[in-house]
């Protein structure tokens, strides 16, 4: 018997454990819900177990916990009919041999990992027992889950009740044939994570619209739109600050399909941009390449016709520069530019608590906006702190070892780029976005800019696009207000010969984020990165041949990621060896997609490309020369190092020399935080409005700082007298000035406030014009289509007549 076969009974003590926990957590949800008007339905609280296979230990792997997944939101609105949280186990599989490890392994002959898939199938095939004898049978799995060897149970005796109930959901599933990868892939859906689900009004359309397909390219694969009313409401269930601008969403439901006007339902994924011309109607509109399999009109449809997944929203996040895209720059960015740009990160990140500048600098690029605002009263105050260290000092100040890795990541945090979602708007801005351009939308508004553009997983330089983020110049003049409230997000063209989002890696927007980049140090080499072509990429027909039916518990428990470290591997070593610009880099790249499917002929392939050394990452050229991003990586550990020899949190005389330099010398730091090399880092990042009450208040300061030392000179070396005469003329330039603003309040206020009155009627008047000459030009165009249709039918008419005539002549002359 194999080992392991019997230790797949949970221990009782953990089982126990597992239940009282699950009991709290069901007393806390009742009290939180009791107060509400409307009972919701109760959520699925999930036990979650970890199996050490080389151990044959359990352990739990977490408290339990509400899971959120359109299958539980389904059972949570069925569970008289297919149980509650105790028919519901997770588990996850682990062993020192694989899971997390296992992908950095360099060899993929590994005998322990066999012998943990061959255990992990049977155990999957097998089931779970409770200390009782309850049996619990495998379910499914999200995407996610399969890398992790987490599985889901649910207590059935008979394995095929589960299956039963996936084929039911999901009618293809009894008839499949696009291969097992996809099958996993869609049925995943069904447990995959979103963050909360909200309920759609009753009035929600929910149609499908037009794709645009053109050269073997979906130009609009994966996003969606939403009309802005209801990405109003969505907010508001999410009690988020602001409209997001882009969903990442799942929906199972019933859609009003192009083809007929029929409707059917179908398991949906993507992004959802929000439509702002339409803001009296609540719609949701999928494309075709959204609808990923269909889904049973019953008791699912009935249940979960009216709730929306959010998996994530677009947010300020700001971009790194990791190593792969280091790696791909330095074919054309220069060595001691990419290290200067680290070096001015690296700095920062060890001074940040004694430097004002340097909090600055990191504070700009927080998520938590309450960092700055903080750094904005440090700044201001009027005198120093000398006695304590203020504890929100230690509370806001930025975390260092966010921003430098120990663990031989390379990263750097990149103040002038984001991570955004990406989509198109066809509908709206089809004609307006030419082939290379794009629309890009920060946390600070509508950027205009050369930029560069790429997407991880790449591995060849022409990858990474530059393109021109335009303005909104020729737009009509609603739309463009309309559009200039969206914010992190980036919309590409829908013209050319091929899509953006595919010239990267093979992108698509069904929920990619996208690294964007203005900053001028790399963007000055933009004509050097235009010159590389993307590469091209075929994807892989489904294998055929295949019982998904009978197979997927194989592949799920078989499953073995570690091909993509083995192509990092063998790309960063070619790269190093061979340069990124050589042929063998250029086919390793090609070869990515599928060597992750494990396509035998790519196999093959890469086995001679790449060669034992590559395989297992030890590089055999001559010499101890490191490449660009080692030497990156190398400086990064050094600083990690640095920091770890000091305090963890920061201390009274950093803290210190931080006031010191506020006080003593602020002019200093208004110009180095204005200066044209830094200028740039924080207007991205810091609103106009923010900045520039800091450097008027730096500068007051520094007034301030110049009486107040010749003052000191004065007292010291000048005698009494001049001190008093001193102090006279600063009481007099005190008076002069509040007069002097007095005096500006009552002439300039009264003026400027009619003007813009003014201004807002003109405003309104030009925009009523505007809309009446609309109407005007829509008449027009309806009566001129009108006089060219009966031009038209008149024309067609008098030939008909003519013909008729011709042929009564004829018949005459016959006869």
């Amino acid at each position: 018997m194999l080992r392991g076969s019997e230790d797949n009974v949970i221990p009782s003590a953990l089982w126990e454990a597992t239940k009282a926990q699950l009991l709290d957590k069901k007393n806390r949800a009742r009290k939180r819900k009791s107060g509400a008007k409307e009972s919701a339905a109760a959520s699925i609280l999930v036990r979650k177990f970890h199996y050490d296979i080389s151990r044959e230990a359990w352990s739990l792997q977490c408290e339990c916990n509400e899971e959120r997944n359109l299958f539980f939101e389904y059972i949570s609105r069925t569970r008289k009919k297919f149980g509650g949280s105790e028919d519901y186990i997770s588990v996850q599989f682990g062993d020192g041999n694989d899971l997390r490890s296992r992908r950095d392994k360099p060899s993929s002959s590994n005998m322990g990992s066999l012998e943990s898939d061959t255990i992990r199938d049977f155990m999957l095939r097998r089931g779970i027992k409770s200390p009782s004898g309850e049996h619990f049978r495998l379910l499914g799995c999200s995407n996610s889950q399969v890398k992790n060897f987490s599985f889901l149970f649910r207590r059935k005796v008979d394995s095929t009740e589960n299956e039963e109930l996936l084929d039911n959901i999901l009618p293809e599933l009894s008839q499949w044939k696009k291969g097992i990868p996809k099958r996993v892939k869609y049925t995943g859906l069904l447990f995959s994570g979103v963050q909360s689900f909200v309920e759609l009004p009753e009035s929600t359309c929910i149609r499908e619209i037009d794709s645009i397909e053109r050269g073997g390219f979906d130009f609009t694969d994966g996003p969606g739109l939403v009309s802005m009313k209801l990405a109003r409401e969505i907010s508001k269930q999410m009690n988020l600050p602001e409209i997001p601008s882009v969903f990442q969403i799942r929906y199972g439901g019933m859609i009003e399909r192009n083809s007929g006007g029929n409707s059917d339902s179908h398991l949906c994924k993507g992004v959802l941009l929000v439509d702002p011309t339409e803001d009296d109607k609540y719609i949701i509109s999928f494309r075709k390449s959204m609808l990923k399999i269909g889904l049973s009109d019953g008791d699912w449809t009935l249940h979960m016709n009216n709730k929306l997944g959010i998996v994530d929203y677009s947010k300020r996040i700001v971009g790194k520069l990791n190593q792969q895209l280091i790696c791909l720059l330095s074919a054309n960015v220069p060595p001691e530019e990419l290290l200067h740009i680290q070096d001015v990160h690296l700095d920062t990140v060890r001074n940040c608590w004694s430097d004002p500048f340097s909090f600055g600098y990191l504070a700009a690029m927080e998520p938590n906006t309450k960092r700055w605002e903080f750094y904005e009263q440090l700044l201001l105050q009027n005198e120093m702190v000398s006695d304590r260290l203020p504890s929100r000092f230690v509370m806001m100040a930025p975390k260092r070892n966010r921003y430098c890795n120990d663990l031989g990541k390379l990263q750097i945090h990149l103040g002038s780029s984001r991570s955004l979602f990406g989509s198109v708007f066809p509908e709206q801005l089809g004609d307006y976005l030419r082939d290379g351009q794009c629309l890009v939308f920060t946390d600070q508004g509508l950027l205009v800019d050369t930029v560069i553009v790429s997407r991880s997983p790449s591995y060849t330089t022409g990858d990474v696009r530059v393109l021109e983020a335009v303005d909104l110049e020729g737009v009509a003049p609603p739309l463009k207000r309309s559009l200039l409230n969206f914010r992190n997000c980036i919309l590409f063209s829908t013209q050319g010969d091929r899509p953006e989002a595919d010239k990267m890696s093979g992108g698509d927007m069904d929920g990619d984020q996208y690294l964007v980049i203005w900053d001028k140090r790399l963007t000055k080499h933009a004509s050097q990165l235009r010159m590389k072509q993307p590469a091209n990429y075929d994807s892989m027909p489904p294998k055929p041949g295949h019982n998904a039916q009978l197979d997927w518990i194989a592949y799920v428990s078989q499953f073995d990621d570690s091909m993509l470290g083995r192509v990092d591997r063998a790309f960063y070593t070619t790269a190093k060896e061979k340069g990124i610009k050589s042929e063998e880099a250029k086919q390793l790249n090609l070869l990515f997609s599928s060597l992750v499917d494990k396509n035998l002929s790519s196999l093959k392939e890469f086995e001679r490309l790449a060669g034992s050394s590559y395989i297992t990452g030890k590089a055999t050229c001559v010499g101890n020369d490191l490449c660009i991003w080692e030497k990156m990586v190398q400086r990064q550990l050094e600083c990690s190092k640095d920091i770890r020899k000091g305090r963890c949190v920061p201390d009274f005389d950093g803290f210190a020399k931080f006031m010191t330099q506020v006080v003593s010398a602020p002019w200093g730091l208004a110009q180095r935080i204005a200066c044209s090399s830094h200028k740039e880092h924080f207007t991205s990042n810091v609103s106009s409005k923010k900045l520039s009450n800091i450097l008027m208040g730096l500068n007051s300061r520094k007034h301030s700082c110049i009486l107040d030392d010749t003052n000191t000179k004065s007292k010291h070396e000048e005698g009494d007298e001049a001190t008093i005469m001193r102090e006279e003329l600063q009481q007099e330039f005190t008076t002069l000035y509040a007069r002097w603003e007095a005096t500006a309040n009552s002439v300039f206020k009264a003026p400027l406030k009619e003007w813009d009155v003014k201004r807002k009627h003109l405003l309104e008047k030009l925009e009523s014009e505007y809309q009446h000459k609309q109407q005007q030009i829509q008449l027009f165009d309806d009566k001129r289509e009108y006089l060219v249709d009966q031009s038209s039918r008149t024309r067609r008419r008098l030939e008909e007549v003519g013909r008729e005539l011709i042929e009564f002549l004829i018949k005459e002359r016959e006869q």
